[in-house]
This record gives C-alpha cells, sequence and structure tokens, in this order.
C-alpha cells in the first residue's frame, strides 16, 4: 500500500464515520478503541516496570547510570 492510497482509505473510513446511519457503529468503535488504548498503556506500563526491575538487579554501570535517569523523569 503506497501513501496515497493509505490516505485515502482514512477518508473514506472518516465519511462513513460521519453518516447518520453509522452512529451506533461509531459508538461501538469508540468503545473498543477506548479499551484498546486502556489494555495497551496498562501493558506498556507493567513492560516498563518490568524492564526497570530488571535492569535494577544487573550490576552494570551503563545501565544503572541509565536506570537512575528513568527514575528521575518519573
Amino acid at each position: 500500500m503506497d501513501f496515497n492510497s493509505h490516505i485515502f482509505f482514512l477518508n473514506s473510513h472518516v465519511r462513513v464515520g460521519s453518516s447518520v446511519e453509522s452512529n451506533v457503529y461509531k459508538t461501538q468503535l469508540t468503545g473498543i478503541t477506548r479499551f484498546w488504548c486502556f489494555t495497551h498503556i496498562f501493558y506498556l506500563n507493567c513492560l516498563l516496570i518490568a524492564t526497570i526491575i530488571h535492569l535494577n538487579d544487573m550490576q552494570q554501570p551503563k545501565l544503572k547510570k541509565w536506570l537512575l535517569g528513568v527514575k528521575s523523569i518519573f
């Protein structure tokens, strides 16, 4: 799929979403999107925590330095 067909694909879906008949579909899609976002953000948070715990166990100074930098952000 090249860039132009990607844009056409997105535009056609936006047009479908703005029609009156698809309001129920749009509501269902919004719920699915919210659920998808929540689960993936939760997964990424768990992955970050697991990475921090893993790096904390390692004794390499470069990784420890990086870990302290990550902890200071949060």
